[in-house]
């Protein structure tokens, strides 16, 4: 609803966790069969009245559609998640993950408006037969030194389909002294129509914030 300043789903870990070892993980999340309008607005008439649609009055902490954090065994199934503030759907050192016959929309077209964004450490993780509509940002960015930082391995990406983006899949994995790895990712048969931001040139696969010493496999 208008003026929430929230999360619409999210399991009560705070956005940009301290660093350091991540907790122990949680098991078994289903989400399965609804629709998430996430209500952008301008910062004034939708879910934030920070005066900016991206952060909660009071905390300041961004507002996603969805954020898991510390699971392992998560299905998302025919979930769709409209105009959310931020990311549409946000994991947090997420592992054994299926992501299934869902849209993520994000019409307005502003910066941090990622489809499905995940920060380290991550592995096993499956995205199939998604609808990811992002033309200001990430349709899929698997940012490594972001969240706790950590390593992103075994992810496959196939049948998925971008009506509208700025970059399919965005990998990074360096910002401090100590690079982290992303490996073993896999994206094919998937289409989708590429448009600029503001000049920003759109692509297929964006590297970033990555040194020439930094490890891609």
């Amino acid at each position: 609803k208008a003026g929430a300043n929230n999360t619409a789903l999210y399991n009560g870990i705070a956005f940009q966790p301290a660093a350091g070892k991540p907790p122990a993980q949680s098991a078994d999340i289903i989400l399965r069969d609804f629709r998430v309008l996430g209500n952008r607005g301008n910062g004034k008439n939708g879910n934030s009245t920070s005066g900016n649609p991206r952060t909660a009055y009071h905390s300041g902490s961004w507002i996603f559609g969805i954020h898991l954090a510390n699971v392992t065994r998560v299905l998302l199934d025919h979930v769709c998640v409209y105009d959310a503030p931020t990311y549409a759907l946000l994991f947090d050192n997420v592992s054994d993950a299926i992501i299934q016959n869902s849209r993520f929309e994000s019409p307005s077209g502003a910066l941090n408006t990622d489809g499905i964004h995940i920060n380290g450490p991550a592995s096993d993780i499956g995205i199939h037969n998604c609808d990811i509509l992002s033309p200001g940002d990430d349709s899929i960015a698997l940012n490594a030194p972001e969240g706790y930082a950590g390593n992103i391995h075994r992810v496959a990406i196939s049948d998925c389909r971008f009506p509208e983006c700025l970059t399919a899949l965005r990998i990074y994995t360096f910002v401090s002294a100590t690079p982290c790895i992303v490996k073993d990712v896999a994206l094919t048969n998937c289409t989708g129509k590429f448009v600029d931001r503001n000049g920003e040139p759109c692509a297929v696969f964006r590297l970033g914030n990555m040194p020439k010493n930094a490890q891609l496999d």
